[in-house]
């Protein structure tokens, strides 16, 4: 068994995973029940990872059943956390989320097949991003990462607090208003930030079980995603629609690194 193959049966998965959240797409029409199956999809690849890959390795590594198991309980929280909170927030009330809405009205042909691919491509992206962890199945070290630990618990509670100070300003928010309490005064996107910060935590844990240094892809990957995909899209939704405050927002605060580590222009 080897990286890359690993690797191939979790595209596999996150294709299967992808295709199956279109059939429901095709019922409910909201592209963005997507954003489900990208929460809880890792926590199905590393469980697969566990329970189908692992028994055929375990004699070679058995260090590794001292491993996953945390790391699947670090995942598992943050992939429920992050699914329930789209759906108890956003899918249960039917929103559709302005991203989705954007990328699909600048589809020449509105084709349910756009949506399709769309979904695919992510499926990628997921099946890429597993390289955070795909490498420990392969791990013969003892020694226990603690700091990593702290770091994957520190991004979750941090994304936490993020959504939560975001649900709470909305509240009683007008269409206009423009949320800077708590986090977001640092930061336009701090939800982002420690989502990072998450996957940094699981691909450092992974590297000082193996020291591969590929693992750090998923953190970098992650991050040009939000920067210059999911990121520009939103920005640019907000921009059209709260105009020259949003502008003033962008120029005062930074997108995704607080001002501690980042300065961005």
């Amino acid at each position: 068994m080897t990286i890359l193959f690993v690797f191939s049966h979790h595209l596999l998965l996150s294709l299967i995973f992808t295709t199956i959240t279109w059939f429901i797409f095709l019922k409910h029409k909201n592209m963005s029940i997507i954003d489900i199956t990208w929460g809880i999809g890792f926590f199905f690849l590393i469980l697969y990872d566990y329970i189908v890959l692992l028994p055929h390795y375990i004699n070679a590594a058995s260090s590794v059943t001292v491993h996953y198991p945390i790391l699947i309980t670090l995942i598992m929280i943050w992939s429920l956390r992050l699914s329930f909170f789209l759906f108890l927030t956003r899918l249960k009330h039917q929103h559709r989320d302005p991203r989705y809405e954007s990328i699909q009205s600048r589809w020449k042909t509105q084709s349910s097949l756009n949506v399709l691919f769309n979904y695919w491509f992510q499926g990628f992206l997921q099946a890429c991003l597993s390289i955070s962890f795909i490498p420990l199945l392969f791990s013969k070290s003892h020694f226990f990462p603690f700091l990593p630990l702290l770091i994957c618990i520190f991004g979750i509670l941090g994304e936490s607090l993020a959504d939560y100070q975001l649900v709470c300003f909305k509240k009683d928010a007008k269409p206009n208003d423009i949320c800077k309490v708590g986090l977001w005064k640092f930061s336009r996107h701090p939800n982002y930030f420690f989502d990072i910060l998450f996957w940094a935590g699981i691909s450092s844990y992974t590297f000082l079980c193996t020291k591969n240094i590929f693992v750090f892809a998923c953190p970098i990957l992650l991050y040009i995603i939000m920067r210059f995909v999911t990121g520009r899209i939103s920005e640019q939704v907000s921009l059209e629609k709260k105009g020259n405050a949003y502008k003033v927002y962008q120029d005062s605060t930074f997108m995704i690194f607080p001002k501690l580590f980042h300065r961005y222009q």
